[in-house]
């Protein structure tokens, strides 16, 4: 379920306050194609035409409300919640195979320009692996590409069984599937 401690009167009085939001036990499903993408399909061009229609024009950013600069966002701050989510990948004509259980995560927005903290946790599916997270990223409005964010933070692994996430790696680029087990400590 989805639990919000805002009511309306509250959303009134103060909109750029989104309060907590809280989502208890989601379950995400990724359906894998029934082959690997063709080499080089993705890196091809649009048809004759240009854009394809509904696509965002690269660099095109939305008009700014009234009273806001072009480029700024509206004063907004609030908090994500996910307890209890599972990850499963489903192939063609199988049951879904569990992938991690037991996600949590939080996400503390204090207002736009401020770094955003997150915490993640999760259990492998037979509770043997374990991975948690946290940090803060800090968003470079201008531009938002991967390249442009910071992020400082913490991951640890434990004994996680890598194989499901290189086979799901796999079914989308030419990795190659393997396996093995992941203990790791990483800080950035």
């Amino acid at each position: 379920g989805i639990t919000i401690t805002k009511g309306l009167i509250g959303f009134i009085s103060d909109r750029g306050n989104l309060g907590t939001v809280t989502v208890s036990r989601p379950s995400v499903q990724i359906r894998l194609p029934e082959s690997a993408p063709k080499e080089g399909a993705a890196d091809q061009p649009p048809e004759a035409g240009g854009t394809p229609a509904g696509a965002a024009t690269p660099g095109a950013t939305p008009a700014p409300g009234p009273g806001m600069a072009a480029g700024a966002l509206p004063p907004i701050s609030g908090r994500l919640v996910i307890e209890q989510g599972s990850l499963a990948v489903v192939r063609a004509d199988e049951p879904a195979s569990p992938v991690a259980k037991d996600i949590s995560l939080e996400v503390d927005l204090v207002s736009a320009v401020e770094p955003i903290a997150y915490r993640v946790a999760m259990s492998s599916p037979d509770e043997t692996g374990k991975i948690a997270g946290e940090g803060k990223v800090q968003l470079d409005l201008a531009d938002l590409s991967p390249t442009a964010l910071q992020s400082v933070g913490e991951l640890a692994v434990t004994s996680w069984d890598i194989s499901q996430l290189l086979d799901l790696a796999a079914a989308f680029t030419e990795l190659p599937s393997g396996g093995g087990i992941l203990d790791s400590k990483t800080t950035f």
